[in-house]
């Protein structure tokens, strides 16, 4: 039994998996001699194109995870607003009075889970970032709010609850928070929109670069080629040598830009966990590592690696094919 699991444990060994992919590059015979002189450079310009592109589709999906917390939480509660100016003697007695008359009418309508009324400490808490931390509750005309926690099983008739409300209790508003949700749907569609246009651009200009890049190989190694030709060998031949050469660049650099944006991606959730008690912060979503955020940038090397082969080999053939 020991030797099966001996057996088992070496033939899927990840050390002899890596010793197989680093010896499918090293012992590969090689008939393009490497270049000198454009190597690093080309290194360093894709593995901040992949840095870029990887930053780039976790803050999508973390938009997309920060807006669909939003709406959810949103469309889950309502909010009654009770105006003080509408009051017959505007006294804080009288907006209490008012303010239990609704919370009892509230707390007997089915399909509301939970209403609570909120302090106008806490009211005044949450215009802090607005107005500040002076004491103005006095002086504004602050209405009262309650908070009320819905029923998903249930569908409130909320024109009608509002109507009946406004009857018995003048100055009753209802918010079902549909215009924030339809601001924020319209602002997430337009950062998401912004967010794949930077990625289309960053694909763009690393097809651009390799190009380039494969055109000069081709013209610094032109005798090469041509020795090539001589002895039989076809443009795919020599298309699939300057396919592995940029290849195995490409992999290589995209490991890099997959690393850094992995370690930015730890930075920024620290640094969230640091801020998130703070009052600056308490618009911006939260950073989270998520398995999405992680497959995504595994996926950033797969792509890059096929944006690249694809794109060397496609010019190489044609450059020959017009040249020879």
């Amino acid at each position: 039994m020991s030797e099966n699991s001996d057996k088992i444990e070496t033939a899927w060994s990840p050390r002899e998996a890596i010793g197989d992919l680093t010896a499918f590059f090293d012992d590969r015979i090689n008939v393009l001699p490497p270049e000198t002189g454009s190597g690093a450079p080309l290194l360093m310009v894709i593995a901040a194109m992949c840095y870029l592109a990887a930053l780039t589709i976790c803050g999508v999906l973390s938009v997309n995870q920060a807006v669909g917390d939003w709406t959810s939480a949103l469309e889950q509660t309502i909010t009654v607003q009770i105006d003080p100016v509408s009051l017959e003697d505007g006294d804080a007695d009288s907006a209490e009075v008012r303010l239990n008359a609704a919370l009892a009418v509230l707390e007997a309508e089915p399909g509301i889970k939970d209403a609570k009324a909120i302090s106008q400490e806490d009211a005044m808490r949450m215009l802090e970032p607005w107005l500040g931390t002076a004491d103005l509750a006095d002086e504004l005309p602050i209405p009262r709010l309650i908070e009320i926690e819905l029923d998903p099983s249930v569908t409130l008739d909320l024109p009608g609850l509002e109507t009946r409300i406004s009857k018995q209790i003048p100055g009753v508003k209802i918010d079902d928070h549909t215009k924030w949700n339809e601001q924020i749907l319209v602002f997430a569609d337009f950062l998401e929109t912004i967010a794949f246009t930077i990625l289309a651009l960053i694909i763009a200009t690393t097809i651009a670069i390799i190009v380039f890049a494969t055109r000069a190989g081709l013209d610094a190694r032109e005798d090469i080629v041509e020795v090539l030709h001589l002895i039989g060998a076809r443009d795919e031949y020599i298309a699939q040598e300057f396919q592995y050469q940029n290849l195995k660049l490409g992999l290589y650099a995209s490991l890099i830009g997959m690393g850094a944006a992995f370690a930015t991606l730890i930075l920024m959730a620290a640094l969230g966990g640091l801020w998130g008690s703070a009052d600056q912060a308490y618009l911006l979503p939260p950073v989270d590592i998520t398995l999405n955020a992680i497959l995504s940038l595994l996926l950033v090397p797969l792509a890059a690696a096929a944006v690249i082969a694809t794109t060397t080999r496609i010019t190489v053939v044609n450059v020959l094919e017009k040249t020879l």
